[in-house]
């Protein structure tokens, strides 16, 4: 059977999903700080890496709110509701995203984010 070898799995992967959550609290240290390109790097850095945790594409959602770019920060509220259907900030701030939405998600091709993120 293999039940033994599950348990360390497990294991391993809390302890990775909390680095991600440390990482968090470094993101929302620069949103309170208005440094929101600071915090997108980061919350894009946990969302590849753990892209089944809600928490962190809902707060990706929120900075991407902040700027304006409403079309992307509907598309990570609606990952994270896909992955936790109560996650509070995406439910709270879904329907702001919907109501302007500037940048079409269609919009988002490969080399974007690249490109807005090169440093000068």
């Amino acid at each position: 059977s293999n039940i033994p070898h599950e348990k360390p799995m497990e294991d391993k992967e809390k302890k990775n999903i909390e680095r991600g959550y440390f990482i968090l609290e470094q993101a929302k240290n620069y949103i309170s700080q208005q440094k929101f390109d600071e915090a997108i790097n980061l919350l894009k850095q946990i969302t590849q890496r753990y892209p089944k945790e809600a928490a962190f594409h809902s707060y990706l959602g929120l900075v991407m709110l902040k700027k304006g770019w409403n079309g992307y920060a509907q598309a990570e509220f609606k990952i994270a509701l896909h992955y936790n259907p109560d996650d509070e900030i995406a439910l709270k701030n879904i329907q702001q995203a919907k109501q302007t939405t500037p940048l079409k998600i269609e919009d988002k091709k490969p080399g974007f984010w690249e490109t807005l993120f090169r440093r000068k």
